[in-house]
């Protein structure tokens, strides 16, 4: 906090969410697009959800900023008191909770449902989606998209998909998920409806295999492991 820029050149962007805390408890507000906060004084966060200005701020415009629009805003405020209190230092690095970062995937990441005809096809994809396991709690599904057959590359798909995850760290001092799994421990997923024949470690783009790396190749979900605040490309094939 610079005291002589006044409050208006003390904030600073929000991506996702932000936090204060004591030796009690944390209070985190999650957003779902970005937006300026600052905490002027002791136990203050104050949020900038819109602004307008009659003149150019010097920050690359060259106007004022006068068109605003009505948006609507999605937040989730979290209070979650400490389980394990300690001193831990100032080396210690500071990070979000398994429910606030699940909390916060769901701002930034909303399913979408898509609504047709009650055909077999249909009912049997929902079927598959509904009885299916969940993920570990502290794994997010970055993107999931099938691969061209490398015969076809214009018109048919394979029977391979590139998964990009990434495996999130939480700060064990806060309230953990019940019966939550860890990505670290492998990836015990239960997807009714498809069999995974081989999952592979791909680079981050998918186009080449990671040969240096040990069990390169798994015939099970459950002997993948993906390491803390870590993003790993795998490629399954089914």
């Amino acid at each position: 906090m610079v005291r002589q820029i006044n409050i208006e050149g003390n904030h600073y962007p929000i991506s996702t969410m932000t936090y204060m805390e004591d030796d009690e408890a944390r209070l985190t507000l999650a957003v779902d697009h970005a937006m300026g906060a600052t905490s002027w004084q002791r136990g203050w966060l104050e949020v900038m959800v819109d602004r307008r200005s009659t003149f150019d701020d010097a920050r690359g415009m060259g106007e004022g900023v006068l068109d605003n629009r009505q948006t609507r805003h999605r937040y989730w405020l979290l209070y979650e008191p400490k389980t394990d209190v300690e001193d831990v230092g100032e080396d210690h690095l500071s990070l979000p909770s398994q429910v606030a970062s699940a909390l916060s995937r769901q701002l930034s990441s909303p399913s979408v449902q898509f609504v047709g005809a009650t055909t077999d096809a249909f009912r049997s994809a929902r079927s598959m989606l509904a009885s299916s396991s969940s993920w570990p709690c502290d794994l997010h599904l970055l993107n999931l998209r099938t691969l061209s057959d490398p015969s076809f590359p214009d018109s048919a798909p394979s029977d391979e998909a590139l998964a990009v995850l990434h495996s999130q760290g939480s700060d064990c001092g806060l309230n953990p998920v019940p019966s939550c799994s860890r990505a670290e421990k492998g990836l015990e997923v239960d997807l009714e409806g498809l069999e995974v024949k081989r999952a592979t470690r791909t680079a981050l783009t998918g186009v080449a295999d990671k040969r240096n790396r040990k069990r390169e190749v798994h015939t099970d979900l459950a002997d993948l492991k993906v390491e803390p605040m870590t993003l790993e490309s795998v490629k399954l094939t089914f």
